[in-house]
């Protein structure tokens, strides 16, 4: 099943995406709460954001039961943004203006299963 795009929001076709826009994406790339995937506030940079029936369609189609990401400031080190996406940032007061907590993830397969 496709992902519904919100009028306005525009997705290119597979065919017409660099490599350097995927790796971009999925470097860069920010959840937000609404679903779809769109420009983020930071349109002049060229990224991109996406909402929670992303993540749902990627975790489905990966055979994935969540997705943890770390390249985003959170104020307490971590954040659970979509029922089956975490950010996890390691790095406490960023660049010594963040004020943010760090912190660090820990998985372990207990009885068989994540």
């Amino acid at each position: 099943n496709a992902v519904d795009i919100p009028e306005g929001d525009t997705i290119p076709e597979a065919s017409k995406v660099s490599q350097e826009r995927i790796v971009i994406d999925l470097i860069w790339g920010d959840p937000r709460l609404t679903n779809g995937y769109g420009p983020s506030y930071r349109k002049s940079r060229g990224i991109f954001m996406f909402g929670p029936d992303v993540t749902d369609k990627f975790c489905d189609d990966n055979g994935l039961k969540f997705c943890i990401r770390s390249h985003e400031v959170k104020e307490d080190g971590w954040k659970q943004d979509h029922p089956r996406l975490y950010t996890v940032f390691s790095a406490p007061n960023y660049m010594d203006v963040g004020g943010n907590k760090g912190a660090f993830l820990t998985v372990a397969n207990e009885g068989g299963s994540l």
